[in-house]
């Protein structure tokens, strides 16, 4: 406890971390934390894909072959 206030150490740190012009924001749901992670994947598996094509490219301006055969 502090002894000027008498209000608990966990709840000055609570209170500390609160801006006075901003209300404390909700925890993100489960779903949301999902939506975020599926998001990722997909930018991922789009990055790669374009990767892969820059490489092929590459590759077939390096070997003058067509790598559709």
């Amino acid at each position: 406890m502090n002894m000027l206030t008498n209000i608990s150490l966990p709840q000055l740190d609570e209170a500390a971390m609160i801006s006075p012009k901003e209300e404390r924001r909700p925890e993100p749901s489960r779903a949301a934390i999902q939506a975020g992670v599926d998001r990722a994947r997909v930018l991922r598996a789009q990055a790669f894909l374009a990767a892969a094509g820059r490489l092929r490219a590459g590759l077939k301006r390096l070997f003058g072959v067509d790598a559709d055969r």
